[in-house]
């Protein structure tokens, strides 16, 4: 019997050869820290291989690495670990218990990732709501959630005292503006960094509210302890990320997208840059200047990168992955960035807060089939229902996924929850097709489609063809109130064009009832913080 043997006992040997096993399985054996594997092991039996343990394997096996970076904080993976215990010790302290939840409200920022990983490890629901949202929104999230405590900073402070002022039972914390009254999580350093008090089985769960673009926002809920191996390596087998690589967030870290990214490369030991705000010119300079490795954009984002700046594939050399996805990629627009931003290099796909991840395309497919955003990942099955029934293929639909990911449901609101399932099947109510090969093509929102004289008309494919106009920056196709046929289409654009030329651009390409009847000019387009077109804003201001 070795040392090795003797030090871990049957129970952690055990736990040492699966995880030496699933870290072969996946191609990240070579990062493995074998000297920790006992202390790793140890952490695996005690809070489990999950989010709630990510950042303490990390910190036993390579502790000196940096885990995280914003404009005034440095946190190496042991510092990261350590302020997470004392963040959890806080949270407990301020009355916090397993089951409950608590709001964070602040804006990126590296205490975000301590304070949603400290919420994990003891077993405290985290709510996510906008910096941006006024009192009466973050009102509305907290009372419909029942927190116990909100957590902001000094951006945010005025709204979370606004709302914790006026309701005894729930508490305020600011990471970087104590207030008399407040739980004081500034300085942390009176709270112990040995792990807090915790239950194996307590769920880890997260709660994103939807954009609320149709109405009242409804909370998704996901349980954590969901994300396993399994689901990273899906992911893994189509991106080219890898261990110990640079991140960059500088998505809205409330957001389900820039959560996904931030807990991938976290369980991958990458060093994560985030950056408080979008701007194209400090995205490429960091980009350069850290020489990240990858890093999620909106389309809106990417589009800046590429108007605002001179960015070349010669600037970013260490650059493998910029990923885009949370609204509609033109095609134009996705062969510039190829071009701009290196051909291999840029990937899409579709997923929602309460689906998961759901496909993935590549550049080199992008070229091959305009428009797709990728076939389902392993393990995941899309569904195409038209009128309750499965739809042919290239034939539109609503999209149904098949996964285990799927969330748990919509916070206290069972009559959406069970709207948006079929049996095992979930739904945001996506439309779409798929072609013979499996590829998913989207064409918008069930709610977007516009019914003229009876017929179904899908604005993204009208988008498409405007976009590819050269003199057009962005445009969205609305249905607008139609007297004698219900419905008329209408076209909303950003560029300097006139309505001649575009009705001659469309009638190229598009039947004629599909050709917007009305056209309507702006400066910019209305988006949500995630890139999506409020086309219901421009309905109520053009219909």
């Amino acid at each position: 019997m070795t040392v090795f043997d003797r030090l871990l006992g049957e129970p952690l040997r055990d736990a040492a050869g699966r995880l030496k096993r699933t870290a072969e399985s996946v191609g990240l054996s070579s990062h493995l820290n074998l000297q920790a594997l006992p202390t790793i092991a140890a952490i695996s039996v005690r809070q489990g291989l999950h989010v709630k343990a990510i950042h303490a394997i990390h910190a036993a096996g390579h502790p000196n690495r940096i885990a995280v970076v914003d404009h005034q904080t440095v946190l190496t993976y042991k510092q990261m670990d350590q302020r997470i215990n004392q963040m959890a010790h806080m949270f407990q302290t301020a009355g916090v218990a397993p089951g409950q939840r608590v709001v964070i409200m602040m804006e990126n920022r590296a205490d975000y990732l301590v304070a949603w990983f400290a919420l994990f490890r003891i077993g405290v629901s985290t709510v996510h709501a906008s910096y941006r949202a006024t009192a009466a929104e973050l009102a509305y999230v907290v009372d419909h959630c029942g927190a116990r405590l909100v957590l902001g900073s000094a951006r945010t402070s005025d709204a979370v005292h606004e709302v914790t002022d006026a309701r005894s039972h729930v508490r305020a914390a600011m990471v970087d503006a104590p207030q008399t009254n407040d739980v004081d999580a500034c300085d942390l350093s009176s709270f112990p960094t040995s792990p807090p008090r915790a239950r194996k089985g307590d769920m880890t769960g997260n709660v994103v509210y939807t954009s609320g673009t149709t109405g009242t926002p409804k909370g998704a809920v996901r349980d954590m302890n969901a994300a396993g191996v399994m689901e990273v390596s899906r992911i893994l087998e189509g991106l080219p990320l890898r261990m110990a690589d640079r991140h960059m967030i500088v998505c809205p870290m409330y957001h389900s997208g820039a959560q996904v990214f931030a807990m991938l490369n976290s369980a991958l030991g990458a060093t994560i840059y985030i950056e408080s705000a979008f701007d194209a010119a400090t995205v490429a300079q960091t980009l350069r200047k850290h020489r990240i490795h990858s890093v999620f954009l909106v389309p809106t984002m990417i589009r800046r990168v590429l108007e605002e700046t001179d960015v070349t594939p010669l600037d970013f050399p260490d650059l493998r992955a910029v990923i885009s996805g949370a609204a509609a990629f033109p095609h134009a627009l996705r062969m510039r960035a190829i071009e701009r931003l290196g051909r291999d290099k840029l990937f899409d796909f579709y997923g929602a807060t309460e689906l998961g991840w759901v496909t993935l395309i590549g550049a080199r497919e992008m070229k091959q089939r305009p428009g797709s955003v990728g076939r389902a990942l392993p393990g995941l099955n899309i569904h195409i229902l038209k009128d309750g029934k499965p739809a042919p293929v290239g034939e539109v639909g609503t999209i149904y996924v098949e996964t285990l990911q799927l969330m748990e449901g919509y916070l206290d609101d069972e009559d959406a929850s069970r709207e948006s399932r079929r049996g095992d099947w979930a739904t945001v109510d996506d439309l779409g097709w798929l072609d013979k090969d499996g590829y998913l093509y989207l064409s918008g929102r069930d709610r977007d489609m516009i019914i003229s004289a009876g017929v179904n008309i899908y604005p993204v494919e009208i988008e498409e063809v405007l976009n590819q106009h050269p003199k057009v920056v962005e445009a969205a196709v609305i249905g607008l109130p139609d007297e004698e046929y219900g419905e008329s289409v209408g076209g909303v654009v950003v560029g300097n064009v006139d309505a001649d030329e575009l009705d001659r651009w469309c009638r190229k390409t598009l039947s004629n009832y599909k050709v917007p009847k009305r056209w309507f000019f702006v400066d910019s387009l209305p988006r949500n913080p995630t890139g999506k077109i409020l086309k219901r804003s421009l309905r109520e201001r053009f219909g």
